[in-house]
């Protein structure tokens, strides 16, 4: 298991930096284009801070950057404890670790899937801000903004949905490799103690 336990943590620090970067991502949306929208705005009308798919989809960024913020100090504190010495065992840290990945999916999926529920909403409402470009004030706001990370306007919506797919197969990859290492532990265990009983 103490293997299992090791590939675990290079595997879970690499998924910890994507969230770093993820979580960057998040925090743009409301930095770099949600609240540059409203300064903006001013007594202007807008089709994009007047659109409720769009309004909840930058409520959705900021909870999400909350909840990936508040589990990655907890995975991080299980990957690399600062108390080493009173660790748990590497069967009880393998446990520890799938529950909080499980528990973390099952508080994020609330809010992934409201996101996937408007989703289409929200990316037409997006298109037609973007489409309008520099004829309204909005839409060279959010073309100015998609041009800074990289992205279309679809790339733009898809982008949480995404890490949380990763996010899934992640934790279910995990959850069958320490299923089958505790296998093969019981098996052996059992086998040393058929030996065992033959002398």
């Amino acid at each position: 298991m103490r293997e299992k336990w090791e590939a675990a943590q290079a595997n879970l620090r690499a998924q910890l930096e994507k969230d770093d970067n993820y979580v960057h991502f998040l925090e743009s949306v409301e930095k770099e284009l949600a609240r540059k929208l409203r300064f903006a705005r001013r007594s202007r009308s807008g089709t994009l801070l007047d659109n409720i798919a769009f309004d909840r989809f930058v409520e959705a960024t900021a909870q999400l950057k909350y909840l990936h913020t508040f589990y990655q100090g907890k995975l991080k504190l299980i990957v690399d404890p600062i108390d080493d010495e009173n660790a748990c065992s590497f069967d009880g840290k393998c446990d520890v670790l799938v529950e909080t990945l499980e528990d973390m999916l099952s508080i994020l999926r609330i809010v992934y899937g409201q996101l996937f529920s408007r989703r289409d909403a929200t990316n037409t409402a997006l298109q037609i801000a973007f489409e309008k470009g520099k004829n309204e004030w909005d839409g060279e706001l959010l073309e100015k903004y998609l041009q800074s990370q990289f992205l279309t306007v679809d790339e733009l919506v898809a982008r949480p949905l995404n890490r949380f797919d990763e996010l899934i197969q992640f934790v279910k990859a995990l959850s069958v490799t320490f299923s089958k290492a505790k296998e093969n532990d019981i098996a052996r265990n059992g086998c040393n103690a058929g030996n065992t009983k033959g002398y």
